[in-house]
């Protein structure tokens, strides 16, 4: 377990304010993991999307529109959510995204290719 992970499981998975030093370990435990190439796959579950595997866009997209948060951020935020709903006697419910159906039909009539060339 790194340095930042055994900070954060020490707090109970509560992040605290932390020293110059776990800071440090903190950042060269972030710098390690992007050289190493992990999580540099798409996370994303919907395989169909225009925008997949290109995260910087379709980030772009989700703050221009504010109206759902990434699928990929949807499954790190989810068990979150769940957890604050249960300390408020609340439920969450899954809403179904866009169906793959969907996808197909955008690209039999407005393929990428053909808006991005007439311009």
């Amino acid at each position: 377990m790194s340095a930042y992970n055994e900070t954060i499981s020490r707090n109970w998975g509560h992040q605290t304010v932390k020293s110059k030093e776990e800071f440090v370990d903190q950042i060269k435990d972030i710098r390690a993991m992007l050289a190493s190439g992990a999580e540099a796959k798409c996370s994303c579950p919907n395989f169909k999307c225009e925008w997949h595997g290109d995260c910087y866009n379709c980030v772009r997209i989700h703050r221009h529109y504010k109206d759902h948060v990434p699928k990929c951020m949807q499954i790190i935020l989810r068990d979150k959510v769940k957890e604050i709903a249960q300390a408020v006697e609340f439920t969450v419910e899954n809403i179904p995204g866009s169906p793959g159906e969907y996808w197909d039909y955008l690209n039999r009539i407005a393929p990428p290719d053909a808006e991005t060339s007439s311009v």
